[in-house]
């Protein structure tokens, strides 16, 4: 998503002196420095989390959290440009606290110990995408065979966290031939055998949980295919990612 997360207002509560320091002579270069650190929030954000739209509480009005954390950067980037040639090299600079802060609120975000406001992430709805998982020699599914509801609307219903298991348990291999089966990760009975799965069409599973098989995938599935739906209360934080191997990444 382009755009900026945070305005001149916001970078002056961080710093009195920002005017100052994006203006040179009659030419300012605060939204410079603002699309700057709005596309810093972004990188961070696409390497854990899902796409950044959910990050607005409503039109071009963002999350406290994350104006803060833009502003932030904005300002020390605009110091970084002006100071940077002041200061010898192996230096601590004091601007250097604006860049710490900024990266200690994206990082608390990541880590749940700081939650958006407004149920504006679809993580927060608590069901994640789809994993495709190795089962025994079955290989991981390729991607765009099955989808959870993540990003669908859905809403996981359950009060603890779980991670539901879907599993291919027909003879087809097609996947207007196959037929799948559901259970709760770490159970030993299925919930469900011999789902009759209708394309492109959502089946409920549990707890606000559902997963649709995609026409697309009219080859190479097998019996033994397996996902994995990691389910957390609603609103219970950010799911944590691993980097570049975010859901994003591994969807489907």
């Amino acid at each position: 998503m382009s755009g900026t997360y945070c305005g001149t207002s916001d970078c002056i509560l961080v710093s009195r002196d920002w005017t100052d320091l994006t203006l040179d002579g009659t030419t300012s270069y605060a939204s410079d420095y603002i699309n700057g650190a709005s596309e810093w929030v972004t990188a961070e954000v696409n390497d854990w989390r899902s796409a950044v739209n959910p990050l607005t509480s409503g039109g071009t009005t963002y999350d406290y959290w994350i104006k803060r954390a833009a502003a932030n950067y904005a300002v020390w980037m605009a110091y970084d440009s002006v100071m940077r040639d002041k200061y010898e090299a192996g230096e601590d600079p004091y601007w250097s606290t604006f860049k710490t802060t900024a990266e200690t609120i994206m990082e608390d975000l990541r880590k749940r110990h700081s939650t958006l406001t407004d149920d504006t992430s679809q993580w927060e709805r608590g069901i994640a995408p789809a994993v495709g998982v190795a089962n025994g020699t079955v290989d991981a599914p390729y991607t765009g065979i099955m989808i959870s509801n993540s990003q669908h609307g859905g809403v996981y219903t359950g009060s603890i966290e779980r991670t539901l298991q879907v599993v291919l348990d027909g003879t087809g291999t097609t996947i207007f031939d196959q037929t799948f089966a559901w259970k709760f990760k770490g159970g030993t009975a299925y919930e469900q055998e011999g789902y009759t799965i209708q394309p492109d069409l959502w089946h409920g599973l549990g707890y606000g949980v559902a997963v649709s098989f995609l026409t697309q995938a009219d080859t190479d599935v097998e019996a033994g295919q397996t996902w994995e739906i990691p389910c957390y209360p609603a609103r219970g934080g950010n799911m944590g990612g691993a980097g570049l191997q975010s859901w994003d990444a591994q969807i489907g």
